[in-house]
């Protein structure tokens, strides 16, 4: 009787070593998975920063870009051969 239950207490503690390697597994994969998500979040930040900032500097500059000729002409209105003003 006394050598079944130091069996079962060695089956116990291998199997809760097994059991803590795994949980450490799983603890570095979410970490890692957390680093990468929070990188490309900022990366897709930091690109829609610089193309919202590219794109007003185009439009305030008056530099032709795609969908600046719309916009310009929302804010500067110009008149038609027949003397009516678009825009």
């Amino acid at each position: 009787m006394v050598g079944n239950f130091a069996m079962e207490r060695a089956e116990k503690k291998r199997f809760l070593r097994q059991v803590a390697r795994a949980n450490n597994t799983v603890i570095r994969g979410v970490d890692t998975d957390l680093r990468y998500a929070s990188v490309s979040n900022l990366a897709i930040a930091l690109a829609l920063i610089a193309a919202i900032s590219v794109g007003g500097w185009l439009v305030t500059s008056r530099r032709s870009a795609v969908g600046s000729e719309q916009i310009h002409a929302w804010f500067n209105p110009t008149p038609c051969s027949d003397g009516k003003v678009t825009g």
